[in-house]
């Protein structure tokens, strides 16, 4: 009978030895695995912290040609406006010019009414005609070149409008890239950030599990190593851990925070 008792515990010592091993074997395995699992999400947030910085870089070049070509509207429109206002003065020496027609002819009714007045001799009528003459030459010569002066400028005109036109056109297809950027931007941002979330979900409950079960597996080993009751130690276990369902909750509180970090 003794020898009986002797083999039985010899048999129930050699299977706790080899329950001892697998459990080992099996802590082991799980560490190096949620070590793997930490480095996979280590790896997504780099990610996501690599994408948002291509985004703000093609943000900011989309920008950067918006200026540019709001730059040269902005030139455009002054070189037009500086246009108009020669228009204008030009407007106003031909006025001035009409005026000193009429001045002029004023003078030759005066000089045709002093000639019927007086009976005088022809040489001065003659001056007053040829100098007459001689005004309207002027003022012909200065309206062909103020008429050619507005037709140039009223070419350069049109040519500044249409350039004008066409740079009014580059700038709101501009905004529109930018705003269309802009959105994708945001867009590709939220997918990623729900992607991120979704998978940092996936792994932080992985990891949580991995760790319930690194922590049974401890206990485990040290109830056999001290010959304990397996059930209460799980029982103590149990009452001393953190439930999943509070763990996870804990997790969703901080993810924004964590996202924040690693942003």
């Amino acid at each position: 009978k003794l020898k009986a008792e002797r083999d039985k515990a010899k048999e129930a010592g050699e299977a706790a030895t080899k329950k001892h091993e697998q459990l080992s074997h099996k802590l082991v395995s799980d560490e190096q695995q949620r070590a793997d699992l930490q480095a996979d999400l280590k790896s997504l947030k780099e990610q996501m912290k690599a994408k948002t910085e291509e985004l703000e870089k093609e943000k900011k070049s989309l920008q950067d040609k918006y200026n540019e070509e709001h730059f040269k509207r902005r030139e455009k429109e002054v070189e037009v406006n500086s246009k108009d206002r020669t228009i204008e003065d030009l407007k106003n020496q031909k006025l001035q010019i009409d005026q000193q027609l009429a001045r002029a002819r004023d003078q030759l009714t005066q000089a045709q009414m002093e000639k019927s007045r007086f009976d005088g001799s022809t040489e001065s009528e003659n001056r007053l005609r040829r100098e007459l003459e001689s005004e309207k030459r002027k003022v012909g010569e200065v309206e062909d070149r103020l008429k050619r002066e507005k037709d140039q400028l009223a070419s350069e005109l049109r040519d500044k409008r249409i350039a004008l036109d066409e740079a009014e056109s580059r700038e709101r297809e501009a905004k529109r890239k930018l705003a269309a950027a802009e959105a994708e931007s945001r867009e590709k941002e939220q997918d990623a950030a729900k992607k991120l979330k979704k998978q940092v979900g996936d792994k932080q409950e992985e990891i949580d599990d991995l760790e319930r079960r690194i922590k049974k597996l401890v206990h485990d080993i040290r109830t056999f190593e001290e010959g304990g009751s397996p059930t209460a130690a799980r029982r103590e276990m149990s009452n001393s851990f953190v439930s999943p369902t509070a763990a996870r909750r804990d997790m969703l509180v901080s993810l924004p925070r964590q996202r924040a970090d690693s942003l």
